[in-house]
């Protein structure tokens, strides 16, 4: 596809999924949870077993439906008490629902029954966030990361968040290094990085983090709209000035797709908020 074709293609998709959000509930509810909750219920009829309920009930979680999903723990539990599967279940669907307290009763009744349980470990760092209990919550995404073999990006930005929340700048910055060196140059924790170097008032870093992102794509306007503004708020005002017109001179014109918009809103909105540059006692 050609390069003045991409944005038309990319409105059209979005539109597309604009038309399927804006439709009922009951005109694209989870169909492929529907099709394995009917399949399952075949095989329930025929051979009842805990581990058939557990499967219900994970459908039944994707599809929303709290209650049946958790009847379909308690029913694998009746059958296979002590399952850690249907224990897991039960815990996540309680978070799920946003029942905190019952989920984290439910974690520890996991924990209890399988202490290497590496789901469970993140599902109670999760649950003791919602709690407010961060403190806490950093002990166990810390044990987490720390003994799971593939952990995932997410990971380390829910942990940072958990950090960030606390005040905790240095070693949430620290933490998402922990992730870079473990995972590659992932830009979604360099990004965050550079969040949390302005706030801790690191512009230099900031700015080494995203120069770093541009050495392997230089024309991503979304990091050089960020390097812009970055240089904007340490004081950099020329370097600012041309790094926003260097992203700018990248886009498409008319700019009509919503993502890119925004980001030529950003420019505009930077350049503007930018000192009037003075040439020969004149404002340019």
């Amino acid at each position: 596809m050609s390069s003045s074709r991409r944005p038309i293609a990319l409105l059209y998709a979005l539109c597309q999924i604009a038309l399927i959000l804006s439709a009922p509930p009951e005109a694209h509810s989870h169909p492929s949870a529907d099709t394995r909750l009917r399949a399952v219920d075949r095989q329930l009829s025929e051979t009842p077993s805990a581990n058939l309920y557990v499967e219900r009930g994970k459908a039944n979680l994707q599809a929303g439906r709290w209650q049946e999903a958790l009847g379909d723990a308690d029913r694998a539990l009746t059958l296979h008490p002590g399952l850690i599967d249907a224990l897991l279940l039960r815990a996540e669907v309680r978070y799920t629902a946003g029942e905190v307290d019952q989920a984290l009763t439910a974690v520890d009744a996991l924990l209890a029954a399988q202490p290497q349980s590496a789901a469970g470990h993140h599902l109670r760092a999760r649950v003791l966030r919602e709690l407010g209990r961060l403190a806490e919550a950093e002990i166990e995404y810390d044990s987490f990361i720390d003994g799971e073999r593939q952990p995932l990006p997410d990971h380390y930005l829910e942990r940072a968040d958990v950090q960030a929340a606390q005040d905790r700048l240095d070693a949430a910055v620290s933490g998402i290094d922990a992730g870079l060196t473990r995972l590659g140059m992932i830009a979604t924790l360099q990004l965050k990085a550079v969040d949390l170097e302005v706030r801790r008032g690191n512009f230099n870093g900031a700015v080494g983090r995203l120069d770093r992102l541009l050495e392997r794509s230089p024309r991503q306007v979304f990091w050089l709209v960020r390097r812009a503004e970055v240089l904007a708020a340490a004081g950099n005002v020329d370097e600012s000035r041309a790094t926003f017109e260097s992203a700018r001179a990248l886009l498409p014109s008319p700019t009509r797709v919503g993502a890119l918009r925004e980001l030529q809103e950003r420019i505009d909105v930077g350049l503007s908020s930018l000192p009037v540059e003075i040439v020969h006692g004149d404002a340019k």
